[in-house]
């Protein structure tokens, strides 16, 4: 089952991205996370998504929360992996949509999830 990657606990609601997979937190509320401002950070994301074995073929990261963190976040995953998934919020449509990071994807992944 595909997986769905948020930093944290927010206060955004996310309830439509398990559309997509099973909502997982990569900082939990008792886990310990750097600063943001600290080069420690980056490091600790990256060391949770290898012991969590994200795989970018299947799972999702959720860009929510904070927007330097989102930065950080998309800047480690698209260093490490070739064409990561993401999910992107439609404010009008009220729905995610899927969208691929990084210049090296061909094409955008096919949503086989209906918005209706």
């Amino acid at each position: 089952m595909a997986r769905v990657f948020v930093l944290q606990p927010n206060e955004k609601d996310i309830s439509r991205a398990r559309t997509y997979g099973e909502i997982v937190y990569i900082f939990g509320p008792a886990d310990f996370r750097p600063n943001v401002c600290d080069i420690d950070f980056g490091i600790a994301i990256a060391d949770k998504l290898n012991s969590m074995k994200y795989d970018p073929l299947t799972d999702f990261i959720l860009l929510v929360g904070n927007f330097v963190s989102i930065c950080i976040f998309v800047s480690i995953v698209s260093e490490q992996y070739d064409s990561p998934r993401a999910l992107a919020f439609d404010q009008r449509g009220n729905f995610y949509f899927p969208i691929v990071l990084g210049i090296n994807h061909a094409e955008e992944p096919n949503s086989t999830v209906s918005h209706n």
